[in-house]
């Protein structure tokens, strides 16, 4: 289920430069996959008789996740206009060891120093697969980076409280849902709707849409079966999966050291 997860990040990872290619903004593209993500796991639920509405207790909980998440994105996408987007994902990356720290202090899971060795080799290796470029290392985008590494930490965690609540498919079709509606909101205030100009630019945001709703689904189901602990320290492939559908994309090549790094966070 891993490997659906990691094709599906790789795919909702890249398919937001070809709308930009196309004429589209981060923030356009974002506001479409809210409403993809939300349409498509909406007909799941519809599909599976399912429950559109959360007990009143739970309300809440979906709207912190919602807002963690809309925090999350702001501050990743931020965070790559002052430091690139290699060092930003790698900063990122620091989320799975959050959660796992998070997790065996409260005694949900136990981690390991082989959990925790396996994850430093593994972030290591992730380095060279990104080529991170340390020479602008600009303070605002380093502590926008660490916020959307705990944010992505904080929405991992409220959100699989959310799932084992109500399930994977409920869980994620309301944290999709009241993200887009806080980030319609801020759509409409900075007035900065601006559309693919191609069917090339519409058919990659839809596919970022789908692409996200799957991501997100498969993980937190992954999650339920095998503890969430482990899938995020398994979720360091999804940055090896989206590079190598780079290059194959964007007729990128990578070096050596780069499939050394590849090689360091597969094994």
């Amino acid at each position: 289920m891993m490997v659906l997860v990691s094709i599906a990040v790789a795919i909702m990872t890249n398919t937001p430069k070809l709308a930009y290619q196309e004429g589209a903004n981060p923030m356009t593209v974002i506001t479409i996959r809210a409403v993809i993500a939300t349409l498509t796991l909406g007909m799941c639920i519809a599909v599976t008789h399912g429950r559109f509405r959360l007990p009143r207790a739970l309300i809440r909980l979906a709207l912190y996740t919602s807002a963690v998440s809309a925090a999350m994105l702001f501050s990743f996408y931020t965070a790559i206009q002052y430091i690139g987007v290699s060092l930003t994902i790698l900063i990122m990356f620091v989320n799975p060891f959050l959660i796992g720290i998070y997790n065996h202090v409260t005694g949900i899971s136990r981690l390991t120093l082989v959990a925790v060795f396996s994850g430093v080799v593994a972030l290591v290796g992730l380095g060279f697969a990104l080529a991170v470029d340390f020479s602008v290392l600009d303070p605002v985008g380093l502590v926008l980076a660490g916020l959307a590494a705990i944010f992505a930490a904080a929405m991992v965690i409220v959100t699989m409280r959310l799932s084992v609540a109500v399930g994977a498919v409920s869980a994620n079709f309301h944290m999709a849902l009241w993200s887009l509606v806080i980030i319609g909101a801020l759509l409409l205030i900075t007035d900065s709707w601006q559309p693919p100009e191609s069917t090339l630019g519409w058919a990659s945001c839809v596919v970022n849409g789908l692409s996200f709703a799957v991501a997100y689904l498969t993980f937190f189901a992954a999650a339920k079966l095998v503890g969430v602990t482990r899938v995020a320290m398994l979720s360091f492939m999804e940055p090896i999966a989206t590079i190598l559908l780079a290059a194959y994309l964007f007729q990128e090549y990578l070096s050596l050291v780069q499939w050394g790094g590849v090689a360091m966070v597969a094994g």
